[in-house]
Formats: structure tokens, C-alpha cells, sequence
């Protein structure tokens, strides 16, 4: 296994409009994951406060509308050829 990527109801259970359970849950899986010592990443993020506690529980990667909307391949390229 070279990385553990969670999304949906486990990234939400983690805004601060949540409930207990869900966040609860969510916090305990992504700490336990950690044990295994691969790299841990989030899709779907959606706020700042999923983004936050994500990092703090050790996530180094994500990705979501909270940080941009997806950009093709071509779209891509056409960034790079300007520089």
C-alpha cells in the first residue's frame, strides 16, 4: 500500500456542522490510520474547517472545491505554455 485516501462522509464528519457521532468517528479512523505510516489524503474537501482538522490530524494531502475547482489536462497545459 503506498497511501490511504479518504473522502465523502468521512472528510464532512469532520465540519463543524457535523454531529457528535460522525465526528467522533471520523477523528478515530484517521488517527488509527496514521499507525500504518503511509501517507494519508482527503478528496472532497469542502471548508476551511475540514481543511483545518484534516491537517491536524496529520493528512498531507487533499483536494475539493475548497481549494479550487478541477482543471483538465489541456487547461493544464495551456497554464504551463504561458509561463
Amino acid at each position: 500500500m503506498h497511501g490511504l485516501k479518504f473522502a465523502g462522509s468521512i472528510v464532512h464528519g469532520l465540519d463543524e456542522d457535523a454531529n457528535l457521532i460522525d465526528k467522533s468517528a471520523s477523528m478515530a479512523l484517521m488517527k488509527w490510520s496514521s499507525v500504518l505510516r503511509v501517507p494519508l489524503m482527503a478528496d472532497d474537501v469542502r471548508s476551511e474547517t475540514e481543511a483545518t482538522r484534516l491537517a491536524e490530524l496529520g493528512i498531507s494531502w487533499a483536494q475539493g472545491p475548497h481549494f479550487g475547482s478541477a482543471v483538465s489536462a489541456d487547461e493544464i497545459r495551456a497554464l504551463l505554455s504561458e509561463r
